[in-house]
């Protein structure tokens, strides 16, 4: 809490000298009108969606609006750049009423929209669902008991309602308050958010950024430009809502001598949209403005995917689990989760689901990177300045594509001749799919079909008819001679025939490319011998760069420095023989096969996987990326290997069932491997199931 403190301090002391610095300018060059937007009517409560893609408003007093001509209505457009939206929509029944209605705030998920309703001077709130696809649906209303509060904001997770009220606890005029949403659906009571923040004017319009640190907000009570200007403030604590940095004026680049009200941004914190007014008159229009870099919420990360029961999200360093935001797209089938993540605390995604592998996701947002890069510089330096040895590094590393371009056509032979067998099983021979080793079944008519002409297609039909009995039937004991009528018999071979042939046509095709993969290894293991060779003639071992070296350099310009989206993918790896997975976040320290800290994450995970399929056999494979040289990363990555099955027979897995490998350098994942998030990826650890 110290350091955090300390952070925000140097940051408020910053902002202090460079409002210094806006003293006696005046200029607003930077705001630009949002075209198609603004009218002759006013328009007000601007709230753009998470993505900046969509922007809700009120229209007052339009003509098209539903209500009476005093009322509002909520509208909403698509942002197709900065200062350009499409032609608005009003956003229809039931989110408009014939009484006046606001937008209040978007969801992570942007795709609900809160909606404040003035209903004969009562509130409620209304959530639509996928509004952007017309789909709109009404929920119930949490309970509120200030019925003097205006300028409403709902926090992104829902669990904040800020607002502006004028009470007699106050500090002068209109103060900025905030209440917790209770575990019955009603809002606790008001908290006025101190004197730090609130003055003797009027402070309103509040809006808490995606980071849920930094308030921005309209007050009238602490000089600036002429009339109601935006203002920021950083919260603090993390626990209480009265300490904040003292507010600073956001410059002139916003504010001008009109008022300023109804701040709003998107997660990415870029630009800033607003209400701009005539002192004392009703009009209004929306606007938007870069925001100082020094102004800007803290950098967040939103986290998209498909959602799975078993999700959970945790923070490596404490455990404290993260709730997601569930939604429903039109695009995609099942529920969505999208979550936000300030930077200061590395996270972990996780799901599991029977009959697969488990899904690991590790988010480095922390200030220390996990992961060390190992370094066999100064070796690797003088062995290049060698010509052949370069010229052995780029034939290994030709061939190392071609065979990597073989294996994926290899894998791409091995599905579709699953592809086959399953439509021979199921619709020829009538084996159920989780028929014990349907593959030998297969492989067994395969070659007796190979041998016989289609004159026997009657022999091979009656063959087959008792096969498929008894593998239906494993106890009946009695085999009639003819299942099907003849011509049914013979059609259902001969489908059978052409899809064996196409199985057998792809099996020769796999032993084809296993040859050319067999030659290319050979030639690739003989140029290896040769370079290590060389490399024994080099004296010296790696050196272990310093904290302080390049990598960590690197790393931390790698960090989350500014806003980003990621879609977080989640492969279903089925648990079978022949399957392959990298296993997230095993980490070493530099150059050496000690585990660092959170390994036992993954490597528990394995564990238990292991324990509840003892038939398996494991392949543990350790890798390098490509800046060694081939002795020091062959010897490191079969040390590492060993160390994963070293954990493992600890936890009682029997080495008998795992065989471990270092390859060293020789299977990237990324070609050529020059960035420190490519080498990354390249220093793993994966398994393989034997069987």
């Amino acid at each position: 809490m110290i350091i955090r403190s300390f952070t925000w301090w140097m940051v408020w002391a910053m902002m202090l000298l460079f409002s210094d610095s806006l003293s006696g300018q005046s200029s607003i060059e930077n705001r630009l009108r949002l075209n198609r937007v603004n009218t002759a009517w006013p328009e007000k409560h601007p709230s753009i969606s998470f993505d900046g893609r969509m922007l809700y408003f009120s229209r007052i007093a339009y003509p098209a609006n539903m209500g009476s001509s005093d009322e509002a209505d909520v509208w909403y457009c698509f942002v197709e750049n900065d200062s350009t939206c499409s032609i608005p929509v009003n956003a229809g029944v039931p989110v408009n009423s014939i009484f006046p209605d606001f937008p209040v705030a978007n969801s992570i998920s942007g795709y609900q929209l809160r909606v404040l309703r003035k209903e004969e001077l009562s509130l409620f709130f209304a959530i639509s669902g996928n509004l952007r696809h017309k789909t709109v649906e009404e929920l119930p209303t949490p309970a509120f008991s200030y019925p003097d509060a205006e300028d409403f904001f709902v926090s992104s997770d829902g669990q904040l309602l800020f607002f502006s009220m004028e009470a007699a606890q106050g500090y002068g005029g209109k103060d900025i308050y905030v209440a917790y949403l209770e575990a019955d659906g009603t809002w606790g009571a008001a908290r006025n958010l101190g004197s730090a923040l609130n003055s003797r004017g009027d402070e309103t319009t509040p809006f808490l950024a995606a980071d849920g640190k930094t308030l921005y907000f309209s007050s009238d009570g602490r000089g600036g430009f002429g009339g109601k200007d935006l203002f920021v403030s950083f919260s603090m604590s993390d626990e209480h809502w009265n300490e904040w940095t003292i507010p600073q004026n956001l410059g002139p680049g916003i504010n001008a001598e009109t008022d300023e009200t109804h701040p709003t941004l998107a997660a990415s914190g870029e630009q800033i949209l607003f209400c701009a007014s005539a002192v004392g008159t009703d009009s209004s229009d929306i606007y938007r403005a870069p925001i100082p870099q020094v102004f800007k919420p803290q950098p967040l990360l939103l986290v998209s995917g498909n959602y799975h029961p078993s999700l959970r999200i945790t923070r490596l360093d404490t455990s404290m689990t993260f709730v997601p935001k569930l939604y429903h797209t039109l695009e995609t089938e099942g529920e969505r989760f999208r979550l936000i993540l300030p930077r200061g605390a590395d996270v972990e995604l996780y799901t599991n689901e029977p009959g697969y592998f488990w899904c690991t996701h590790v988010l480095e947002l922390g200030y220390e990177p996990l992961e060390s890069i190992d370094s066999d510089e100064e070796a690797l330096s003088t062995l290049l300045e060698s010509a052949e040895y370069r010229s052995r590094e780029e034939q290994i590393h030709t061939l190392q594509v071609e065979w990597m371009n073989r294996q994926e056509k290899m894998e791409k032979l091995q599905r579709e001749q699953e592809r086959l067998l399953k439509d021979i099983g199921q619709q020829a021979l009538g084996i159920p799919i989780n028929t014990p080793n349907p593959t030998l079944e297969i492989n067994r008519i395969v070659l007796m079909l190979s041998a016989l002409p289609d004159t026997f297609v009657q022999e091979v039909t009656i063959a087959l008819n008792k096969k498929r009995l008894a593998l239906l039937s494993p106890d009946s004991t009695s085999t009639p001679d003819v299942l099907l009528s003849p011509e049914a018999e013979k059609q259902i071979v001969q489908k059978m025939i052409f899809g064996i042939r196409n199985f057998i046509d792809a099996h020769n095709s796999k032993l084809e490319l296993e040859r050319e993969q067999a030659s290319l290894k050979a030639t690739q293991l003989e140029l290896l011998n040769q370079q290590i060779d060389a490399e024994k003639l080099v004296v010296g071992k790696p050196k272990v760069a310093p904290n302080s070296g390049s990598n960590q350099e690197e790393s931390d310009k790698g960090a989350l420095q500014k806003f980003e989206e990621i879609e977080l993918p989640c492969d279903r790896i089925p648990i079978k023989a022949g399957q392959t997975k990298v296993l997230q976040h095993i980490y070493f320290e530099e150059n050496t096969a000690q585990l660092k800290k959170y390994a036992q994450n993954e490597l528990n995970r394995l564990v238990d996987m292991l324990k509840k399929n003892t038939s398996i056999a494991l392949e543990i494979s350790a890798h390098t990326h490509t800046g060694l040289g081939h002795t020091f990363a062959r010897q490191l990555s079969r040390k590492r290997a060993e160390t994963v099955a070293g954990y493992l027979a600890e936890k009682g897995i029997s080495r008998e069932r795992l065989q471990v490998r270092g390859y060293g350098k020789m299977y990237p994942l990324e070609s050529p491997d020059t960035t420190i998030e490519q080498k990354k990826l390249n220093q793993r650890i994966e398994i393989r199931i034997l069987k």
